[in-house]
């Protein structure tokens, strides 16, 4: 709505500054009607709207008064709708005898006749005559249009003069405003639109806009601020009136208000900076979309979208559990990530064992007992001291509930396998199949060799050789420098001492103690053997007499299905392949730095982040024992976690009766680290570290 100022132009002039265009604007107006030479036999003012939205004129009225006058005759609209980009014609005065006749759409009532050549129009949305001044003033002034010698008028000065043959005219079809007379209008012969006319676009025209925000990530259940920073739309530039929004995607609904007010979380009043509070109901995470539609006093729209994220802010959790030999222990780990909205309080975590030999609702700790590392870090665990399952894979399952009433349900595989104490002194410690992958750690496969054994180990005349998993046929597959890489670089292994071979890859990027390998590997799954010779492994060659050693990965494919498929290369040791490999960031790595044999892929190998160790890396003496911390007398014989204790005794002496539990000795331990198992040498060397001496 105008709001017009008088002002001093000059000593004899005065001009109107528009702070705000009305949406309905006076385009052409004519007070020549029916005098000599006139083609037309009425006076008349044509309206247009710029804006988007129909306006209702009725009731509306065109006041006018002479060039210097300060009395306005009211010339009432009794009815009539100006759609948007439409023209509406308005006659005024009385018809005369000279000229054709207005095809008008409405004729004003009380109207009276305009000066052809010089004088002020003012469009007023309501019928009430303006104050007596010679520049109006007043709420409801919509446009205002001084001519020829005008002593008031928009701008610096009046809009050219008319005359019985002229008309003044907006320009461009009647969206030129700029709140200045005379530039805007040009005199012309009349040729007056009504709504009947084809309606106009103001191109230069442009609806308001905004940007939306709101608050970070929220829970359903909370609320957020959101706000749309509003720009004004130009040409003419208009204030705001509304902004409305659409909440369903977050379980709101339609006709959202917002507010530019100071209220209802709204900052700064004023600053087209509008804001309202909304409530996320609707559980669906993601960004979900408030769209808000724009509106401003000339009826102008423009939309703009803010964005609340929905958190999921439940409780997560992930279910595990070690790989275990036959009747041994395995510990069962719930890690949990409490809830938020508010946050869990009150934690506590239970898992059905019974499948493996355990309790149907068997308590987790997370306070550094029962086999929990770290007391209060949400990681839930229970060591289960043996298991009565048969090789197989076993479905646990755990659940963990807050003192909020918010719970959780996960379950797990665990792998129990057959497991035998292996003789291998040199094994494959560590495997790598993603380097040069995008994201990848390295940008090298590699394959890490482990001296297990108490003597040095010649690796001359020995190969690696690969089969992918994928299409080869059962066995290692078919022979070619891609398949099989010899170790040229032969050189003898200490007992305890890695040794690393370079795969292919993008670029240098590891250090290897073997930089030619040109074996492509299976980031996921496949088959790596370690050959006591050069000759190339083919079909049917899993039990082949002359592998080392050999791991095969990738065990997704076989939890229903153990057996190597047809048509696969998928060897393995025992009754699992090791892991599967799904990222570029992981590779798989021998228990206890890889000293722990058992001669079962699935229980000897784990997923680690890939840090490949070489021939200066620090040895790692295993001692002839295939279990972890394989010291002198560091044995714990019955599986119970403690070491040394007359259990332990017992459990020792039971064995030597042949009354073996399956975790006593772990597989049978060397005590004296001689490579035999049991002997008379094993007795007196336990006897001599039970009294305190030495192995």
């Amino acid at each position: 709505m105008k709001k017009l100022m008088a002002m001093a132009c000059t000593a004899a002039l005065a001009c109107l500054a528009g702070a705000a265009s009305g949406q309905v604007v006076i385009s052409q107006a004519y007070g020549g009607g029916s005098n000599t030479g006139a083609p037309l036999n009425q006076d008349y003012v044509e309206l247009f709207n710029k804006g988007a939205a129909a306006v209702d004129l009725t009731g509306w009225s065109i006041q006018y008064a002479s060039s210097s006058g300060t009395s306005w005759s009211v010339n009432t609209i009794p009815s009539g709708t100006i759609q948007p980009g439409g023209y509406f014609l308005v006659a005024v005065g009385t018809p005369g005898a000279v000229g054709a006749p207005l095809a008008d759409d409405v004729n004003a009532t009380g109207s009276s006749n305009f000066a052809g050549a010089n004088g002020k129009i003012v469009l007023v949305n309501n019928a009430t005559a303006m104050p007596s001044a010679a520049c109006p003033t007043g709420p409801g002034v919509q446009d205002f249009v001084g001519y020829g010698t005008a002593n008031c008028f928009e701008g610096a000065a009046a809009a050219a003069a008319g005359s019985p043959t002229l008309a003044i005219w907006r320009g461009s079809d009647g969206c030129t405003d700029t709140d200045n007379n005379a530039s805007n209008f040009s005199s012309a012969a009349p040729a007056p639109r009504n709504s009947s006319s084809p309606t106009i676009t103001c191109s230069s025209s442009t609806p308001p806009s905004g940007v939306g925000s709101s608050s970070a990530d929220i829970c359903p259940g909370q609320s957020t601020l959101v706000t749309i920073t509003v720009t004004q739309g130009a040409s003419p530039a208009s204030p705001i009136t509304s902004v409305v929004g659409d909440s369903t995607s977050i379980g709101g609904g339609g006709g959202e208000l917002f507010y530019n007010d100071g209220t209802n979380g709204d900052v700064t009043p004023g600053d087209n900076i509008w804001s309202t509070t909304l409530t996320v109901f609707s559980a669906t995470t993601g960004g979900r979309a408030i769209p808000t539609v724009i509106t401003d006093a000339l009826g102008r729209q423009g939309n703009a979208t803010a964005t609340v994220n929905v958190a999921f802010c439940g409780m997560t959790g992930f279910l595990s559990a070690q790989p275990v030999c036959t009747g041994g222990g395995t510990t069962v780990t719930l890690s949990v990530g409490p809830a938020q909205g508010p946050a869990s309080t009150g934690i506590t975590a239970t898992a059905d064992l019974t499948s493996i030999g355990g309790s149907s609702s068997q308590q987790l700790f997370d306070d550094a007992t029962n086999g929990d590392a770290v007391a209060g870090d949400n990681i839930f665990s229970y060591a289960l001291a043996s298991t009565t399952a048969t090789p197989g894979v076993y479905a646990i399952t755990g659940a963990a509930q807050d003192l909020e009433g918010r719970n959780i349900a996960r379950n797990a595989s665990v792998f129990v396998g057959a497991c035998t104490n292996s003789n291998s002194t040199l094994v494959i410690s560590a495997i790598y199949g993603a380097g040069g992958n995008s994201g990848s750690n390295f940008s090298h496969d590699y394959v890490e060799l482990f001296n297990r054994g108490t003597a040095p180990i010649s690796l001359s005349g020995m190969s690696i050789q690969y089969a992918s998993g994928e299409t080869d046929a059962n066995g290692l597959g078919v022979s070619g420098t891609t398949r099989m890489h010899i170790l040229s670089a032969a050189g003898t292994l200490q007992p305890g001492q890695y040794y690393l071979v370079k795969m292919a890859g993008s670029a240098a990027g590891i250090t290897a103690d073997d930089p030619t390998g040109l074996i492509t590997m299976s980031a996921d799954r496949g088959t790596i053997a370690l050959v006591n010779g050069t000759v190339a492994l083919g079909l049917n060659s899993c039990g082949n007499t002359s592998i080392l050693d050999m791991v095969g990965y990738g065990y997704s494919d076989y939890v229903a299905n153990p057996a190597p498929q047809a048509g696969r290369g998928y060897c393995r040791e025992g009754d699992f392949h090791a892991p599967t490999l799904t990222t570029t960031t992981v590779g798989l790595v021998r228990r206890n730095g890889g000293c722990w044999d058992t001669d079962n892929n699935g229980l000897d190998f784990v997923i680690y982040t890939p840090a490949p160790r070489n021939g200066a890396t620090a040895l790692n003496p295993c001692g002839g024992d295939p279990c972890p911390g394989n010291l002198c007398g560091d044995q714990d014989y019955n599986g119970d976690g403690d070491f040394g204790t007359d259990q332990d005794i017992e459990a020792f002496f039971a064995c030597l009766g042949g009354n073996c539990c399956a975790t006593c000795f772990c597989q049978g331990s060397d005590f004296n680290g001689d490579g035999d198992f049991g002997t008379d040498q094993d007795i007196e060397s336990f006897f001599r570290v039970l009294g305190g001496g030495n192995c």
